[in-house]
């Protein structure tokens, strides 16, 4: 039967048996009807007020959550999705069935999460209806609950937790792919699946673990290409492709995935993965040189964050490219604009951090282990005991966990800005040109004689001689055949610095080149390191290093390693 002659019967029916019972039919006829729409989809909502109309009238509690659930599913708007939601936690805590109750909260979250991407409030459901986990019977409910408190630990980067989560949900939904169960519910736990195999990508390609990050792609998409529909599902991994293209270095292949990807999420708005397109699609392009074309797509970024007030972490470097490009133009008035940008961005990302980071693990983590100290005392554990030593490990894993995330964080931002600092430098210090020196000095000492020197400091960091121990500037003087007063000059005007400082440069260039270049140092020993340089103690080594790189020695290591490794 055609949606039109459907729609037509079905009112010919309600008007013509107006008294009539039609307990159990009239409701499979509104479910009949909601089959003919899409999401989003306005016109079938006259359909959900009568469906609720008559789930009042019947004081059909069930139906009447259905109705408000099916409001949710069609409403465009997503104010109108947030109010049908909140009907639906008040029809469902009327019940006291469990089961109920978590999938109005888990309902309402996922408005939040999805529709306003409202991590705070989002939380907030997913917790009360984590509440009731231990009541639930359908394991279904079960597993989304865990699908989507492990949504937010992958947007705050514990994505190793993350993982935790997704791995039994995607278990749970595979191995009910194939049952021949009514098909509601196998559409249900396909994008179950697709959702988790899509967060888990996210995890493994954030933690540089590409790997395992295209093998999950692969798998969704061999099971998207045996189902029809799914356009939302296959924008996602179209996404994640594109991100693996982009780390490939095969930059229009990148383009021309996220820009699928882009094209299938717009139908349901997800406008926080499609800016993240948008800025590699940004990216891309600036790497084929079209810099134009990059910057309309990182313009677009910013639109996104200023219409929604909502930016992924990994998009804040959207703001330091175009501060950087306009800083470059000598655009002054565009570089403060994305500087103000920037800050605000900053700003929504530390107070969402902070939030979630707390509540996640108070209310989340802590219900867990106070199931598990439940266990514990039913086995005679001492109750206090117990108590004192969950408190005291749950603020410390807290404290430890958001220090180490936001250390790792700062040591990542230096060691690229250092590596972009290497790219542009040449490994010498340079002479500084007449017109960009302070103001010359009247010693009367001759052109002739400065250049001969400045040749000789030339040779002297060609030949790599400051990493001899114990070099002083009279020694240096005496290697170079002039006084102390006529160096210090030369190297003041025209190093740009005191020989002091001038050294240390020297030495921390060439130590971090080597770093940089030859695997073997990376095995050194920070006492070995400074001996190489010719700086004669560790910590001296170590602050010189700090002081000129932004970073410890160890933990430049560390992070070099790091990438050795993903890189192989």
């Amino acid at each position: 039967m055609s949606k039109i002659m459907l729609i037509i019967c079905f009112a010919i029916g309600c008007v013509s048996n107006p008294a009539q019972d039609r307990t159990g039919v009239s409701f499979k006829q509104f479910e009949n009807i909601y089959e003919t729409y899409k999401e989003n989809d306005g016109r079938a909502l006259p359909f959900v007020r009568m469906h609720i109309e008559e789930a009042r009238r019947k004081n059909h509690i069930k139906e009447l959550l259905n109705a408000y659930e099916n409001g949710v599913f069609f409403s465009p708007k997503g104010q109108d999705k947030l109010l049908y939601a909140d009907s639906a936690v008040a029809a469902a805590r009327t019940t006291k069935d469990a089961d109920l109750i978590s999938r109005a909260y888990l309902g309402k979250g996922i408005v939040y999460y999805f529709t306003f991407k409202k991590y705070q409030p989002a939380l907030n459901e997913y917790l009360k209806a984590n509440e009731y986990s231990g009541s639930i019977k359908d394991p279904y409910l079960q597993y989304k609950i865990l699908y989507h408190l492990g949504t937010v630990k992958s947007y705050l980067g514990y994505y190793e937790e993350a993982l935790e989560h997704f791995r039994p949900c995607l278990t749970f939904f595979e191995a009910n792919l194939t049952q021949k169960e009514h098909p509601n519910d196998i559409y249900n736990n396909t994008r179950g699946y697709l959702n988790t195999l899509h967060q888990m990508v996210v995890c493994y390609q954030h933690l540089e673990q590409w790997v395992a990050a295209d093998s999950l792609t692969a798998r969704g998409e061999a099971l998207l290409n045996r189902r029809q529909g799914f356009d939302e599902e296959k924008g996602y991994l179209y996404k994640c492709r594109g991100l693996s293209e982009f780390r490939k270095e095969n930059y229009s292949s990148a383009v021309e995935l996220l820009t699928l990807s882009n094209r299938l999420l717009s139908t349901s708005d997800d406008f926080a993965w499609m800016a993240l397109n948008d800025f590699y699609i940004g990216k891309s392009y600036f790497q084929l040189n079209k810099k134009d074309m990059a910057l309309e797509y990182f313009r677009k970024v910013d639109s996104s964050f200023i219409r929604h007030r909502f930016i992924l972490p990994e998009l804040r470097e959207n703001y330091e490219v175009l501060i950087s490009f306009y800083k470059e133009k000598r655009k002054p008035v565009e570089e403060l604009y994305y500087t103000r940008q920037l800050l605000k961005a900053d700003e929504f990302l530390a107070s969402d951090f902070s939030y979630l980071a707390a509540r996640v693990y108070k209310e989340y983590d802590t219900k867990t282990l106070r199931e598990e100290k439940f266990r514990l005392e039913n086995a005679g554990r001492s109750k206090s005991r117990f108590i004192l030593l969950i408190s005291v490990t749950g603020g410390l894993i807290i404290i430890f966990l958001l220090y180490r995330y936001q250390k790792a964080r700062k040591i990542t931002e230096k060691y690229r800005l250092l590596l972009k600092r290497r790219e542009t430098a040449s490994g010498e210090i340079m002479v500084i040109p007449p017109k960009e020196r302070v103001a010359a000095r009247k010693y009367g000492y001759s052109e002739e004689v400065t250049n001969e020197i400045l040749e000789k400091l030339r040779k002297f960091e060609e030949k790599k001689e400051f990493t001899a121990k114990g070099l002083t500037l009279r020694k240096l003087a005496d290697k170079l055949g002039t006084n102390t007063p006529y160096l210090s000059f030369v190297i003041n005007d025209f190093k740009g610095m005191h020989f002091n400082t001038y050294l240390k440069e020297l030495r921390i260039t060439y130590i971090t080149n080597l770093l940089c270049t030859e695997k073997k140092y990376l095995n050194y020993t920070i006492e070995g390191l400074a001996e190489e340089c010719g700086i004669a103690s560790r910590q001296n080594f170590s602050d010189h290093f700090y002081e000129i790189n932004g970073l410890r020695p160890k933990d430049f290591i560390d992070r070099r390693k790091k990438e050795l490794r993903t890189g192989d």
